[in-house]
């Protein structure tokens, strides 16, 4: 599969960093494009919220504060 987080530039942390809104919002949506990608490789049923976090290059924790279940 192919890292979602290479096509990205990294966001700026710490006083740098964009607001909570906003930073929300790119995780929300690495975790779709993520999950579009682990979707088409291994189909909805076999795709975890592990495998989705790893391929957006975030922990599960993060994919649980956005969804309750993939």
């Amino acid at each position: 599969m192919t890292d979602v987080t290479s096509s990205q530039p990294p966001v700026p942390r710490g006083r740098h960093a964009p607001p909570l809104e906003v930073r929300l919002e790119v995780q929300k949506q690495r975790l779709f494009d993520a999950a579009a990608l682990v979707f088409s490789g291994v189909g909805y049923a076999d795709a975890s919220a592990e495998a989705i976090s790893r391929e957006a290059g975030m922990s599960k924790a993060t994919f649980y504060e956005h969804f309750a279940n993939k």
